[in-house]
């Protein structure tokens, strides 16, 4: 897998991880009803990214044509959703595009079902890696803090999983 590949890959991980946390870890968090859904667009392509304004306070500024599109693609989307533009659906893996389906009304590749959860057991089915163990009765549960681990129901990680985390 060469560098962009892995990078794609790497950024619909944490497109799911950040589903995963507004939906399941938020709400435990805050207020229930404050726990908005998050509308994630994705589109591949090249980006200037920098840091502007007075010195000690910089804001982080995008700019590249896949940024106003991946804008537009998440404007576009219910809560909850996860948006691609078609050349970032297109240069997925076989096994990951296809949790996505083709909305006329958002004009992306969307699905509302791929959360980190089922990222990895797609990756996992995909690659037959042995990093994750199946584990009878273990309760789901998450935790938010600089250990962060997250428990899948009837599968129980052999090593901390922090997809928001550079590794």
């Amino acid at each position: 897998m060469d560098d962009e590949a892995a990078a794609l890959l790497r950024a619909v991980e944490l497109a799911a991880a950040l589903k995963t946390i507004s939906e399941e870890i938020l709400p435990q968090v805050v207020a229930p009803e404050a726990a908005k859904p998050l509308a994630i667009g994705l589109a591949l392509g090249e980006v200037l990214v920098s840091r502007m304004g007075q010195h000690g306070d910089p804001d982080v500024v995008a700019i590249g044509p896949s940024v106003g599109q991946s804008a537009a693609i998440q404007q576009r989307l219910p809560g909850g959703t996860i948006g691609l533009s078609a050349d970032t659906h297109a240069a997925l893996p076989d096994w990951l595009r296809a949790a996505f389906t083709w909305d006329r009304s958002a004009l992306a590749w969307v699905s509302d079902a791929l959360n980190y959860d089922r990222f990895v057991d797609l990756k996992v089915s995909e690659s037959d890696a042995p990093g994750l163990a199946a584990a009878t009765g273990a309760l789901g549960t998450a935790a938010v803090g600089p250990a962060a681990l997250l428990m899948v129901e009837d599968r129980v990680p052999r090593h901390e999983l922090r997809p928001w985390c550079q590794r």
